[in-house]
């Protein structure tokens, strides 16, 4: 009995309203601990471990995967009718990875499509991405590449050293 009040007592708590609180505070933090361990079990069977493992700086492409529908029209008869999947690559610099290693996770890629330059957000452990492969990879300090957005090709190409493989 001694041993608990002096643990209550260094915790601050000295009467006894305080020990009641102190209590369901004790008792909702453990059954938030057993709902966080339930939301991973279900969330690790969707973690991809095929994919390779990627830093920010880093020259990749990756693959997605679209559904494109084909209607049969009327008069040609060699048309099928259904979806097609279609894989389309998208080459450029991660410039960002968010949300550390769980289900949320995601990188920012900057790379040039149709004459733009443009960014895009891809979900790491998404079921529409085919592969990533790794191009090349350069040494960078920072954990986002944000300062890139201003500068040209050129520039990018000089400032960061790319190696590639």
């Amino acid at each position: 009995m001694g041993q608990v009040f002096l643990f209550f007592w260094r915790c601050g708590i000295i009467f006894a309203r305080d020990i009641l609180t102190f209590v369901k505070k004790l008792k909702l933090y453990i059954s938030a601990q057993k709902a966080m361990n339930k939301i991973e079990l279900i969330t690790n069977k969707h973690l991809r471990t095929d994919l390779p493992e990627i830093k920010v700086g880093m020259i990749v492409r990756v693959w997605q995967k679209f559904y494109e529908d084909s209607f049969s029209k009327k008069g040609k008869k060699n048309v099928k009718a259904g979806i097609k999947e279609i894989s389309k690559p998208f080459r450029g610099i991660i410039i960002a990875i968010k949300h550390g290693k769980g289900i949320g996770r995601a990188f920012t890629v900057r790379g040039e499509a149709a004459g733009q330059i443009i960014e895009k957000v891809f979900p790491y452990h998404a079921p529409t991405i085919n592969k990533i492969e790794i191009l090349g990879e350069s040494k960078t300090r920072r954990a986002k590449l944000y300062f890139l957005r201003d500068l040209s090709p050129h520039k990018i190409r000089k400032k960061l050293r790319t190696q590639y493989k």
